[in-house]
């Protein structure tokens, strides 16, 4: 037997059980109320052999972040021809939502997202995690797309985002009470969905054969050469306070519409605030730019 592969695989066996330790005690007490010194009696270690693994207390909570982070890069990496990197990432989000169900329950509420949900400490590592993640993955989109620097980067973080999502959500999720099995089967189709639309916006639309990119081929129905209408929807909602002397100096006035170029605007007063509603239809709107 390979002497180096046994103390690897003892190596690796010794920081599972230690963070695995870290974990069960973050669920029990918080994050906190938890010493390194407690970890490593839990894990029966030294206290040393927690620091030769987890330089910091942090990495204790973020302890698959350079895993995570090496096999995301690998994928985005080696995808094949015509794959977005968020195609490449998508089977592995989805795995690690799945594997939420597979966490003892012991743990659970010891994972980085719950305790990100209720320690402003542990939150800001969370970003920070995902700061890093992004920052790798702008580096392996840049080195394998014909995008410009400032694109990689915007599309690191896209990507970066939706870990973040799973870790928000599952926090939250969490927090409200739900289970892991909950959790996990409704976070499932919202990270499909997410990384479905990742996807689109990342592909590299082709003009259809014998079409150039600048001709527009109208909808179903239409009358070529004419643009079909298109429909929009805009909505603001601002909350704002007003003092008591406002208030009654208008009390009992009623709400107040005015019409404008087929929009609506509504203010509607409150005791505890104004709402403004402000919703924009166009019924049609001439868009210069071609579409495909």
């Amino acid at each position: 037997m390979d002497s180096t592969g046994l103390r690897e695989r003892k190596k690796a066996r010794t920081r599972r059980a230690i963070a695995d330790s870290a974990a069960r005690l973050f669920a029990e007490r918080g994050y906190e109320r938890v010493a390194v010194t407690d970890v490593a009696r839990e894990a029966e270690v030294a206290e040393q052999t927690v620091y030769n693994y987890f330089p910091t207390k942090e990495q204790l909570v973020t302890d698959r972040e350079e895993q995570v982070q090496d096999q995301l890069c690998e994928l985005v990496r080696t995808r094949p021809a015509g794959v977005t990197a968020a195609g490449a990432i998508r089977g592995f989000a989805l795995k690690s939502v799945s594997r939420i169900r597979d966490i003892p329950p012991g743990q659970w509420r010891g994972e980085l997202g719950y305790l990100a949900a209720i320690s402003p400490a542990v939150h800001r590592l969370a970003l920070e995690l995902t700061d890093r993640l992004a920052a790798a993955l702008a580096v392996a989109i840049g080195e394998t797309s014909n995008v410009p620097p400032e694109i990689a980067r915007l599309q690191g973080i896209a990507l970066a985002s939706v870990f973040q999502i799973i870790i928000s959500e599952s926090g939250r999720r969490t927090r409200d009470g739900q289970g892991q099995e909950q959790i996990a089967s409704e976070l499932y189709p919202l990270i499909d969905s997410v990384l479905r639309e990742l996807d689109r916006w990342l592909s590299v639309p082709r003009p259809l054969p014998g079409r150039q990119p600048g001709d527009y081929r109208p909808s179903s129905g239409g009358t070529p050469g004419r643009r079909q209408p298109r429909a929009f929807s805009f909505q603001v909602v601002i909350r704002e306070p007003v003092d008591d002397a406002a208030h009654h100096r208008h009390a009992g006035t009623a709400c107040s519409s005015t019409s404008a170029r087929g929009g609506r605007v509504e203010v509607e007063d409150e005791r505890c605030g104004v709402d403004r509603v402000a919703g924009v239809r166009e019924a049609e709107r001439a868009d210069s730019r071609s579409t495909i």
